[in-house]
């Protein structure tokens, strides 16, 4: 289903209906909707965009913590990308993953922090 043909007043409308999801559920579900058509307004890293020149020597990371530790942070983003973690090279683009974080942190009440990791190491390479 593309975002063309996908009618986001009815999904609304049946996610507001459903009597399967609890309260904070339907909550999340309403406001990704209402992402889903901000979507084009926001740019992305893809995989399948082109690359960009020079060598990635950062990323940018959502994590949630609890007593357990620290986790990656997924979210939907779009109806192309059901869950996606919020994962990037780029300062800008962790700024705009930034309004799904908060989603995140408000439907699961955990805390979620930005981090930055810098030292890279080169695990594997694979060619084609």
């Amino acid at each position: 289903m593309t975002r063309e043909t996908l009618d986001l007043v009815d999904l609304k409308e049946r996610i507001a209906l459903c009597k399967d999801f609890s309260g904070a559920e339907r909550a999340m579900l309403l406001v990704s909707v209402n992402m889903i058509a901000e979507y084009d307004k926001v740019e992305l890293d893809m995989a399948m965009s082109a690359n960009r020149g020079g060598r990635i020597d950062s990323m940018y990371a959502y994590l949630s913590v609890d007593d357990g530790g620290e986790g990656l942070v997924a979210s939907a983003i779009s109806a192309e990308l059901p869950m996606c973690p919020l994962v990037c090279y780029r300062r800008e683009t962790a700024a705009k993953m930034r309004p799904y974080a908060l989603l995140c942190t408000q439907t699961s009440g955990k805390v979620i922090r930005l981090a930055r990791f810098t030292k890279r190491i080169d695990m594997e390479i694979i060619r084609p």
